[in-house]
């Protein structure tokens, strides 16, 4: 099967039958190029993809709120679980997660 389509390569038939199939058949050709600028390739620029732009933005200011409610929600949780200060938690969780160093954190001690 690859021998035979190189060998249409080759004799070029496929230019042969596209010409056939998109161009004298069904109509094809119907639609002639006068030659005109807007028929070419034209360069895209800020007003085709800013939609591109403002879904990604939206998506990462909706994904940074929802990691910042996350953050809260479970910092408190955890602070009201153990007794300790809302915003002393707060700071020793963000301070973990900022350190680029080590991946565990420490067995908390309990108090007797």
């Amino acid at each position: 099967m690859s021998q035979a389509v190189l060998k249409m390569q080759e004799t070029n038939r496929f230019l042969i039958l596209k010409n056939k199939w998109w161009k004298e058949k069904r109509g094809g050709g119907a639609c002639k190029d006068d030659g005109s600028a807007a028929s070419a390739a034209s360069e895209l620029g800020l007003a085709n993809v800013g939609g591109v732009f403002a879904v990604l933005i939206g998506g990462m200011v909706t994904a940074t709120f929802v990691s910042l409610c996350e953050f809260v929600w479970e910092t408190r949780r955890a602070a009201i679980s153990e007794g300790k200060d809302v915003v002393e938690e707060m700071k020793n969780e963000l301070r973990f997660a900022l350190k680029c160093s080590g991946n565990t954190k420490p067995v908390k001690k309990e108090s007797s």
